[in-house]
């Protein structure tokens, strides 16, 4: 039924992502990419890209799959699943630090919500919470609340008490210009025993 689908409308994206997931849990590369090859032709997707990330992974084509992710990371994120997709992949290939960087040019976009959250994950997981707030400096508007939320719910996931308090009161303003970072500081702040006051008095 996806085949046929894909045969009349090439350009169906639902179908091509089944139709793609398919061959590739059978092995079958080649045929993965021809459905791919069509609807690309069409219209690019996150979605799309992400799996010709997989197949340049399991290809071993390592410039390849960076050059690929690049291109994904250029598309709409409605989720995070491309993003991590193709991380994952090229982390598989040796590929982190390309893919790391990758992430940081995207997450400094327009449109880059998705993006800049994994890279305040991924700075989180490191330890270099100082690089992660300072890589939000080249950030704007809603990009920066991703951002920022993203920063407050790592810190907290993580026991850093102290951090998600000194961020609240060093941004408090910043914090307070969106409800969504409003809540999700105070989030932070009342989940730590030791912000746990603050978190009430900041709701």
């Amino acid at each position: 039924a996806y085949a046929r689908a894909v045969t009349l409308d090439p350009a169906f994206e639902y179908c091509t992502n089944w139709l793609v997931d398919l061959e590739l849990d059978a092995g079958e590369l080649d045929r993965a990419d021809e459905y791919l090859t069509r609807a690309l032709a069409h219209e690019p997707s996150a979605f799309l890209l992400a799996r010709r990330v997989l197949i340049c992974g399991k290809r071993k084509q390592r410039a390849e799959a960076i050059d690929v992710f690049r291109k994904t990371l250029e598309q709409p994120q409605p989720n995070a699943w491309p993003i991590n997709a193709g991380l994952e992949t090229l982390i598989e290939l040796g590929a982190e630090a390309e893919a790391i960087e990758a992430l940081r040019t995207a997450s400094i976009r327009q449109g880059g919500e998705v993006a800049c959250e994994k890279f305040i994950e991924i700075c989180a997981a490191k330890g270099h919470w100082v690089d992660g707030e300072a890589h939000l400096q080249k950030t704007q508007g809603s990009v920066r609340h991703a951002g920022l939320q993203q920063l407050l719910r790592s810190m907290a996931e993580r026991g850093q008490g102290e951090r998600v308090l000194a961020l609240t009161k060093r941004r408090r303003e910043e914090l307070a210009g969106d409800p969504l970072t409003w809540g999700v500081a105070g989030y932070a702040l009342c989940s730590l025993p030791l912000t746990r006051l603050n978190g009430i008095q900041w709701m």
